[in-house]
C-alpha cells in the first residue's frame, strides 16, 4: 500500500511502509499521527541538544588545571599541560583554542609591560645624560 498524500508539485508520496489503514497515509502525512510527530521532534531535539552540549565542551574541575600564569615560564607550563589535556581528551579542541588564545594575549601583555619598563628606564637615562651637559 502506498501513501495517498499528494505533494504540492502533484506527485504522490512514495512511502509504502507504515501506511495507516484508516487514513491511507504514511507517518509523516497522517493527520491522526500529528501529535506523535510533534512529541518525537521534541524528544529528538532534547536528546540531540543534550548530546551536543555534553560532547562539545569538556571542562576541567577546579584544582585540576595549573595555577594561573604569572610569568612566561608559567605560561609555558600551562601550554604543555593544555597540550596533554587536549590530546588525551580531557579538554575539547575549542576550549583548548580559547585557552591558547588567552595565553598568547597574556604573553603579549607581559612583553608590552617589559618594553614599557625598558622605555621608562631609557627615558630616565636620557634625562640624566641631558642634565650632565
Amino acid at each position: 500500500m502506498q501513501c495517498e498524500h499528494v505533494k504540492p508539485d502533484g506527485e504522490r508520496c512514495k512511502v509504502t511502509w507504515g501506511v495507516s489503514p484508516t487514513s491511507g497515509r504514511c507517518f509523516c502525512h497522517c493527520p491522526e499521527r500529528a501529535e506523535q510527530r510533534k512529541e518525537g521532534r521534541r524528544k529528538g531535539q532534547l536528546q540531540s541538544s543534550h548530546v551536543r552540549r555534553k560532547s562539545t565542551f569538556r571542562t576541567v574541575p577546579k584544582g585540576r588545571a595549573p595555577p594561573m600564569p604569572e610569568t612566561a615560564h608559567d605560561a609555558a607550563d600551562w601550554s604543555a599541560w593544555l597540550t596533554l589535556a587536549t590530546v588525551t581528551g580531557e579538554v575539547d579542541a575549542r576550549t583548548a583554542r580559547e585557552c591558547a588564545t588567552a595565553l598568547r594575549v597574556f604573553l603579549t601583555a607581559l612583553d608590552k609591560a617589559e618594553l614599557q619598563k625598558q622605555i621608562r628606564e631609557l627615558q630616565a637615562m636620557v634625562r640624566k645624560l641631558k642634565g650632565k651637559r
